[in-house]
């Protein structure tokens, strides 16, 4: 008997290892199974596709006290709780590698920003609440940041990418 092997086309959102399918993000998988033949009789079988879609989590926005749309006014050097909801516990892994990053940008003119925004004595990390279905990334910024705005991006494990602008 031959036995097939199976592969992911699609790495940015399944990946194959033996004949376990794992999800990492949203969009379409698509596994491949190919066997082999065995001289001298035997060819190899056409190659054989299976695709299905697989959505992205549901990202409510970015939780009170944080503002999705406008400006967020925050304390440099300041630890300050981003939550979010993803429809319920993924896990641990949500964020992409390297992710969440912030990068200082130009303050929009005009603007002003929110209250500044409530602060927490945690440490940098993430916590998810199972009672209220919510996650909690303390993100500690750096008193330097004084007088500059930054943008912060979290990118999650399924590919998506969220922000949230930033006045210190």
């Amino acid at each position: 008997m031959l036995t097939p092997t199976f592969s992911s086309l699609t790495s940015l959102v399944c990946t194959v290892a033996g004949t376990t399918v794992t999800l990492v993000g949203g969009g379409t998988c698509t596994v491949a199974a190919d066997q082999p033949g065995q001289a001298p009789d035997l060819l190899p079988a056409p190659q054989v596709t299976q695709s299905f879609t697989v959505t992205a989590w549901s990202f409510t926005g970015f939780l009170s006290p944080i503002s999705n749309t406008k400006v967020n006014g925050a304390k440099a050097g300041s630890a300050v709780p981003v939550k979010f909801s993803l429809g319920g516990d993924r896990g641990r892994a949500i964020f992409a590698v390297g992710f969440p990053t912030s990068a200082q940008v130009t303050c929009p003119a005009g603007t002003t920003p929110t209250s500044p925004v409530a602060t927490t004595s945690a440490k940098s990390g993430l916590s998810y609440n199972a009672l209220t279905g919510i996650y909690t990334y303390v993100w500690e910024t750096k008193a330097s940041w004084k007088g500059t705005c930054r943008l912060l991006r979290v990118k999650l494990a399924d590919n998506s990418v969220r922000e949230a602008s930033f006045r210190f």
